[in-house]
């Protein structure tokens, strides 16, 4: 005589259902290999990056400048006080 399996029955019309917080899991995501940018995504970020370098230390270079010509303007106009 076949074994039977006895499985949960079920009233009509209540079937199996999703969690609605599980509706739009992926379950397979965390097992992924990680995402690699190309070689020329990572140029093109390089490059941006040395711009931004390039950009700062002209400001850092004009804004020391600035402060030098101040001090330069103090220190003449108190050597005329003196």
């Amino acid at each position: 005589m076949p074994r039977q399996s006895k499985k949960a029955k079920l009233p009509p019309g209540i079937g199996l259902s999703t969690r609605a917080s599980n509706k739009n899991a992926h379950p397979g995501v965390p097992d992924l290999p990680n995402a690699r940018r190309s070689t020329e995504e990572m140029a093109t970020i390089r490059r941006a990056e040395a711009q931004k370098q390039e950009a700062a230390a002209a400001l850092q270079a004009a804004s020391l400048a600035e402060v030098a010509a101040i001090e330069n303007q103090m220190d003449f106009t108190m050597r005329r006080w003196i």
